[in-house]
């Protein structure tokens, strides 16, 4: 039998951050006030931000983040990111800020949460107060509310940011009127942005190792609904590029 935290953690990391985001300028004014004291307070979403590099997590987030940065200069530019809700995207777009949103195969970046979560206490934590269906209901959750702002921000894949995210980056200032620089995605530059950041980032043999955990519960969901729907809004998003 689960633990009441196990519960606990559902109702109130999950579907109450589900049921807030119905209301984007109510679930803003609440992240606010949490992370008034705190560092990323900046990167809540709001009218004066120059940029929103929103997505799943695990989906490039942090290396289209630090890349950016890196081309454009540290504090130079406003930038909103790292949230992973679906309403800071509805603001951004409501707000006129240029939005980037990125997307990795639900699999891939799920499995890869999971472990990041986990190698911060360990898998043995991770199964007694959490679930890994819970990760990929949020998955669909993203980005099926997303659905109905198509064309209305820049959607990056995760292969196109790690490969070529100069490219997206011209994208979004073609789609957007404005002149952020380029990243040049060489090796170099590339090595450099990983080395500037955090351990997250980066690979880890230890997170591989937890990884193989996940692959096998990830398996287990393949013939269900929500892996399905998963995969379909991938699928959705990807080739209606």
């Amino acid at each position: 039998m689960k633990p009441l935290r196990y519960y606990k953690n559902y109702l109130l990391q999950h579907k109450l951050k589900y049921l807030l985001q119905k209301w984007p300028e109510l679930y803003r004014q609440i992240q606010l006030r949490r992370y008034r004291d705190q560092p990323n307070y900046s990167q809540i979403i709001s009218p004066d931000s120059d940029i929103l590099i929103e997505g799943y997590p695990r989906s490039a987030n942090s290396f289209g983040t630090k890349a950016f940065k890196f081309a454009n200069g540290t504090d130079t530019y406003k930038i909103a990111t790292h949230l992973h809700v679906y309403s800071q995207v509805i603001l951004g777009i409501r707000y006129k800020v240029p939005t980037m949103v990125m997307i990795r195969h639900p699999y891939d970046c799920v499995i890869s949460y999971a472990a990041m979560v986990s190698d911060l206490t360990s898998y043995e934590q991770f199964v007694k107060s959490t679930d890994i269906s819970w990760y990929l209901e949020d998955y669909i959750v993203f980005y099926k509310n997303l659905k109905p702002y198509k064309g209305q921000f820049l959607l990056a894949s995760f292969k196109e940011v790690s490969t070529d995210y100069g490219k997206v980056m011209e994208s979004l200032n073609d789609m957007y009127g404005v002149n952020f620089i380029p990243f040049e995605h060489t090796d170099e530059n590339v090595q450099t942005v990983f080395s500037i950041s955090d351990t997250h980032l980066s690979p880890s043999p230890h997170r591989e190792a937890i990884k193989k955990k996940f692959v096998e519960e990830m398996d287990a969901l393949k013939e269900t609904k929500m892996y399905k729907e998963a995969c379909d809004l991938y699928d959705y998003w990807v080739k209606s590029k």
